[in-house]
């Protein structure tokens, strides 16, 4: 857990990740971004079955979401992440 959490940038605890692993901390999107990018793989392939898209509409967001730069991911991340979070209040 420590060297994941020296992975991850800026700084996470080994701490951080224990509470993840456990179901502590929610699981969002911005630590599924950080997780695999520590890991060096795609979020999708943290999750235990991975999703398969097979609607159009699902596959150009796909492409375009692959399109993008890290720091344009990140902010769609961020954006998903705040949209769920005003579905579940």
């Amino acid at each position: 857990m420590e060297e994941l959490a020296a992975r991850i940038v800026p700084t996470a605890t080994a701490s951080q990740i224990n509470k993840l692993e456990k179901g502590y901390t929610r699981l969002n999107f911005d630590w599924m971004h950080k997780l695999a990018s520590a890991l060096e793989c795609h979020p999708a392939e943290l999750l235990p079955d991975p999703p398969i898209v097979t609607d159009s509409e699902e596959k150009q967001l796909l492409e375009r979401y692959r399109g993008l730069s890290e720091p344009d991911k990140q902010t769609a991340f961020r954006f998903l992440d705040a949209m769920s979070s005003r579905k579940d209040a």
